[in-house]
C-alpha cells in the first residue's frame, strides 16, 4: 500500500510511525489563523484514534504519495529559510523578490522582512499530482480517485512564489446605476476565468444586463432609478434640505429602499436564485465564501461577520481617510494640496452616515442575522477601517494617482471596464451619416440622472450648440430629452448605444461625470466637460481639469447657455485634444480588471481558507477535537469510513471577526492551558469597562470631530513622510 511504500522510502518501521511522524508535524506547526481552536492539543489527544481511521483510509488515499513527499520536505527548507532571512533583513522588497523560492510554513521571527514572511506563509508545491487533482468518491466501495470538473487556474506572483487560491463561490454584491454594474461585471468574468463560481447581486432591474454575459444574478432590493432621482433633487447632501415634501414622503421613501437593500444581502450571499432556472424555480444552492462588495450596500460587512469569509470593497471613488482631496459624499470644495478637512471629511460622513443607519442596521443584525447589536460608541461607523477590510479602487492612476497616505492595504488597480458590447453594434443609417468624417460632433449624455427640467435644458444644448457653431449628439437614458421640440440639422438625438463604439466617433464629450463615463470618454483621449449633479461627480470634473484633459466642471443647477457655449468652444481646443490623445495611450496599456482580481487574490487569508489536507481545496469543515480543517470532499471522505464519528465537526469560518480589532479578545483567543481561578470574573469586569469607555469615547469623538471641521477648515496640510 501506499503508506507501506511511503515508510520504507523514508526509512519509517511502519505505516503507523509515519502517521505519527507527519502529525506529530501537524501539532508542533504554527497555529492556523483565526481558528476555533484556542488550545493546542494536550496529551490527552486523540490522535492515536485517528492514526487507526486514517489506515482505514489508505487505499482510497491513493494520490497521498506526492503530497506525503511534499510535507516531508519541509525540513529541507529550514536551513534556507535561516539563510534567507540573514539576506532578507533591510533589504527592499524589489532587491529580494527574484531570490526567493518555495518555502514552508514555519513561526516568524521579529525582524524578519515582508518578503520571508510572505514566503513562509506559502506552502511548497507538489512536484506532480496531488490530491488537489482528484475527486474523493464518498462510496468507499469504489476506492478510487475521480478527476475533478473544476479547479482554479488562478495564481499571484509573489516574487518567484506563485500561490493558488482555491476555487471559491464569490458574491459580488452592487447598489447603483448600470454604469456602476458594468465594472464588477467585468470583474466577474474576470473570476470565472480562474473556476471560480461567481454571482452578481444587484438591483432586479439588471437581471438581464447580467445574465447576458454567463454571469449568475441574485435581485438585491432599492430601485435605482428613485435612488439617482432623489440624490439628483438633495444633491447629494447626506443632510437633504428642509422641505416639508423631502422630510414627509421622500426621507422615509428612501429608509424603506435602504431596509430592502440591507434585508435582501444576506439572502444573496446564503440562498439560491428565486428565479435561476425559469421564473418561480429557484436555482442551485449557493453560500458565498468570500464576498466583493461596494460600500453603499451597507450589509457587506454584517453578513461577511455572519459567515465568517473575507470581505473586499471595490470602488470607482475614494471612501477611505486621506488628506488628497475630501469625501465625495462631504460637498467640500477641492483644492491641489493636501488638507487636514479633508482627512476629517471622511470621519464626517461615516458619522452621518451611521447615525442616519445605526436603528436599521442593528435591526438588520440581531432579527436577521442573529449577532448582537452594535452599541453606542462601538464605532460602527468605522467598522471597515477597524477590521482592516481591503479596498480596490477603480480609477487610473495616470489620472489620478494613488495618495501617499493610504497604505498597502488599499489599491488603486486602474479603469475597470466591460469590453465587447461596441464590437457587435450595428448603428443605424442615420446615425452613420451624422456621425460623418469630420472628426465627429460634440457628445452630450447625463446617463442615469434624472433632470428636473428635461425640456428646458435641451433648449440650452440647442442654444448654445448654435452659438458655438458645432454639431451635437445627445443620448438620453432615463429622461426624454427630445420631446416634441423642433429640432435643428446640428443636432442629433439617440438612444442606448455602446460607449466604446460611440464615443472613439465623437470630437469631444459633456456628461455627468460619473466614474464609467468619465473613464469611457478618456479612453477614447476626448476632451471632456462634467456636468456634475452630486457625489463623486464633481471630483472628476475636477480631476479632468487637474490632468489637463478638460475644462472647468460646472454644476447642472448653474449650467446657462452662455457656460455651454463657452465650454463647447474650448473643448475644440488643439491643446486638450493632444492632452487627451497621450493620456488615452496610459489608460489603455492598463487592465484593470486583471489588477482587481489580483488586489482580491493578494489580500486573501489563504492559510486559513485552504483544507490542511487538500490545499486546492477550500477548508468548510473544523474538527474541534483534532483541530484540523477539511474541505467538502475529504470531509465527505473522512465521513464515509466505516466506524467514523465525525460529530466533532463544525462549520468553518476562515475569518473571525468578532476578535479582529479587539485587544481583550486577541488576549483570551491566545491563551494557552486552562485559566487561572477567577480569571472569567476579572476579564468580565474589564470588559464591562471597555464596553463604558469605548462609549464615553465614541461620544466624545462624535463631537470632537464636527468642532473640528468646523473650526479648522482653513488649516493646510504639509505632508509628512
Amino acid at each position: 500500500m501506499v503508506a507501506t511504500a511511503v515508510s520504507e522510502t523514508w526509512g519509517f518501521a511502519d505505516s503507523n510511525q509515519l502517521f505519527r511522524a507527519l502529525f506529530w508535524r501537524l501539532e508542533n506547526s504554527p497555529p492556523v489563523p483565526n481558528s476555533p481552536i484556542i488550545r493546542k492539543p494536550t496529551q490527552s489527544s486523540t490522535w492515536p484514534v485517528l492514526f487507526e481511521r486514517l489506515q482505514q483510509l489508505d487505499q482510497l488515499f491513493q494520490a497521498w504519495h506526492e503530497q506525503l513527499r511534499t510535507l516531508f520536505t519541509w525540513h529541507e527548507h529550514e536551513q534556507q529559510l535561516e539563510q534567507d532571512a540573514g539576506r532578507l533583513r533591510g533589504k527592499s522588497m524589489d532587491e529580494t523578490a527574484s531570490e526567493l523560492e518555495d518555502g514552508c510554513s514555519s513561526d516568524e521571527g521579529p525582524g524578519e522582512h515582508s518578503t520571508l514572511r510572505r514566503r513562509r506563509s506559502a506552502k511548497p508545491r507538489p512536484r506532480s499530482q496531488t490530491l488537489s487533482d482528484c475527486h474523493l468518491e464518498a462510496n468507499c466501495s469504489r476506492k478510487q480517485l475521480v478527476p475533478i470538473a473544476v479547479k482554479s487556474n488562478a495564481k499571484i506572483h509573489i516574487g518567484d512564489v506563485v500561490v493558488r487560491p482555491p476555487a471559491m463561490q464569490i458574491c459580488i454584491m452592487i447598489v447603483g446605476t448600470r454604469g456602476d454594474v458594468q465594472p464588477f461585471l467585468a470583474i466577474a468574468k474576470r473570476l470565472q476565468q480562474d473556476g471560480h463560481r461567481v454571482r452578481l447581486a444587484t438591483h432586479s432591474l439588471y437581471r438581464e444586463f447580467v445574465t447576458s454575459h454567463g454571469v449568475e444574478f441574485y435581485p438585491l432590493g432599492g430601485d435605482p432609478k428613485e435612488l439617482a432621482a432623489y440624490m439628483v433633487k438633495t444633491g447629494g447632501r447626506l443632510i437633504p434640505p428642509l422641505k416639508l415634501e423631502t422630510l414627509q414622503k421622500d426621507v422615509p421613501r428612501q429608509m424603506q429602499m435602504l431596509e430592502e437593500i440591507l434585508q435582501s444581502t444576506w439572502p444573496a450571499v446564503s440562498a439560491p436564485d428565486p428565479d435561476g432556472e425559469a421564473t418561480g424555480v429557484p436555482g442551485p444552492p449557493f453560500r458565498a465564501q468570500a464576498i466583493i462588495s461596494n460600500p453603499v450596500t451597507y450589509g457587506h460587512i454584517h453578513v461577511a461577520e455572519k459567515l465568517g469569509v473575507p470581505l473586499h470593497i471595490m470602488f470607482p471613488q475614494p471612501w477611505v481617510p486621506t488628506v488628497a482631496f475630501p469625501h465625495p459624499m462631504s460637498n467640500l470644495p477641492y483644492q491641489d494640496k493636501p488638507q487636514r478637512r479633508n482627512y476629517l471629511s471622511y470621519k464626517l460622513v461615516d458619522l452621518l452616515m451611521w447615525e442616519g443607519t445605526e436603528r436599521i442596521v442593528n435591526s438588520f443584525r440581531s432579527d436577521v442575522l442573529g449577532l448582537p447589536r452594535i452599541r453606542k460608541g462601538g464605532r460602527g461607523r468605522e467598522m471597515l477601517l477597524d477590521l482592516d477590510i481591503p479596498h480596490s479602487f477603480m480609477w487610473s492612476p495616470s489620472l489620478v494617482p494613488k495618495p501617499f497616505d493610504w497604505g498597502e492595504l488599499y489599491d488603486v488597480v486602474g479603469t475597470v471596464t466591460l469590453k465587447g458590447d461596441g464590437s457587435s453594434y450595428t448603428p443605424f443609417p442615420e446615425l452613420e451619416a451624422f456621425l460623418g468624417n469630420d472628426g465627429g460632433p460634440i457628445f452630450v449624455g447625463f446617463g442615469s440622472m434624472v433632470l428636473e427640467d428635461p425640456r428646458a435644458t435641451t433648449v440650452m444644448i440647442i442654444e448654445a450648440a448654435k452659438q458655438a457653431n458645432v454639431r451635437v449628439l445627445i443620448q438620453s437614458s432615463w429622461t426624454d430629452m427630445a420631446g416634441d421640440l423642433d429640432i435643428p440639422d446640428n443636432v442629433f438625438f439617440i438612444g442606448n448605444c455602446p460607449h466604446d463604439w460611440l464615443l472613439p466617433r465623437c470630437s469631444a464629450v459633456v456628461h455627468h461625470g460619473g466614474a464609467g463615463t468619465t473613464a469611457g470618454g478618456l479612453l477614447a483621449g476626448k476632451p471632456t466637460f462634467i456636468v456634475p449633479f452630486f457625489g463623486d461627480q464633481p471630483f472628476w470634473g475636477r480631476a479632468v481639469v487637474k490632468a489637463g484633459v478638460g475644462v472647468d466642471p460646472c454644476p447642472i443647477h448653474e449650467l446657462t447657455t452662455e457656460k455651454l457655449r463657452a465650454a463647447f468652444e474650448e473643448l475644440q481646443s488643439p491643446f486638450l485634444r493632444n492632452r487627451a490623445q497621450r493620456l488615452q495611450k496610459r489608460m489603455q496599456s492598463e487592465d484593470g480588471a486583471e489588477e482587481a482580481v489580483k488586489s482580491f487574490y493578494r489580500h486573501l487569508p489563504l492559510r486559513s481558507m485552504r483544507c490542511d489536507l487538500d490545499h486546492e481545496g477550500m477548508a468548510t469543515k473544523w474538527s474541534r477535537r483534532d483541530g484540523v480543517k477539511f474541505c467538502e470532499r475529504c470531509s465527505a471522505a473522512r465521513r464515509s469510513c466505516p466506524g467514523s464519528d465525525c460529530k466533532d465537526e463544525v462549520e468553518y469560518r476562515s475569518v473571525d471577526y468578532a476578535a479582529r480589532g479587539q485587544e481583550l479578545a486577541n488576549i483570551t483567543r491566545f491563551t494557552c492551558g486552562p485559566s487561572p481561578p477567577g480569571a472569567a470574573v476579572i476579564l468580565q469586569e474589564v470588559g464591562w469597562a471597555i464596553a463604558c469607555l469605548n462609549h464615553i469615547g465614541g461620544v466624545v469623538r462624535d463631537i470632537s470631530q464636527f468642532l473640528l471641521l468646523s473650526c479648522f477648515t482653513s488649516w493646510d496640510v504639509v505632508p509628512v513622510r
